[in-house]
């Protein structure tokens, strides 16, 4: 019994190690081992596989005027709203600060685009009322797709790219950069969506 005991407390630990405790979601070693299990359950081209980095528009002045208090509250809004979406084949996560990732395979080319769009808007609409007044809170989001056999370097690469692109160009947008997308030869050029 105290084997069994220590088992299910070591799993535990293992779980709350992978976890990030303000948001629920996972954190960055626990997305990390999830994603690396999608890249190899991938066909070797064909399957495409999706990076998504979300962050959070002007975060630090959320913090310095309303304090830290309100800027966990809205990081653990945003968490509950992005963890709606983890399932098979969408793995999620808080990067940490205010940065959160998805990634997401066996989606189409426009889905992916029309997605990351819904999710901006879904996110700017959360209500933090009771802790920031009306401030509209919004997020930009990176996107990048490979219809091959992608490494996570890459497809972070290339997100992260995009995510200045989004930021550089307005925030509270989407921005694309194109890996691979349907056997495509690879794009570096950002696109706004």
């Amino acid at each position: 019994m105290e084997r069994d005991v220590a088992r299910l407390a070591e799993g535990k630990a293992h779980e709350l190690a992978r976890r990030d405790v303000l948001t629920g979601l996972p954190n960055r070693r626990g997305f990390m081992e999830r994603t690396g299990r999608m890249l190899e359950g991938l066909p070797v081209s064909g399957a495409l596989v999706a990076l998504l980095l979300i962050d959070v528009d002007w975060f630090k002045s959320i913090n310095d005027v309303y304090g830290h208090e309100a800027g966990d509250h809205v990081q653990a809004a945003m968490g509950r709203c992005i963890a709606r979406h983890e399932n098979s084949s969408c793995a999620v996560c808080r990067l940490g600060g205010e940065e959160f990732a998805m990634m997401v395979t066996g989606a189409e080319v426009g889905n992916i685009e029309q997605f990351a769009q819904t999710l901006r808007g879904t996110l700017a609409d959360l209500s933090h009322g009771d802790i920031i007044g009306n401030r509209m809170v919004t997020v930009s989001i990176g996107v990048t797709a490979s219809a091959s056999r992608a490494d996570f370097g890459t497809l972070y690469r290339l997100a992260d790219e995009a995510l200045y692109d989004a930021k550089r160009g307005g925030r509270d947008q989407i921005a694309i950069r194109l890996g691979e997308w349907a056997g495509a030869r690879r794009n570096d050029r950002p696109l706004f969506a």
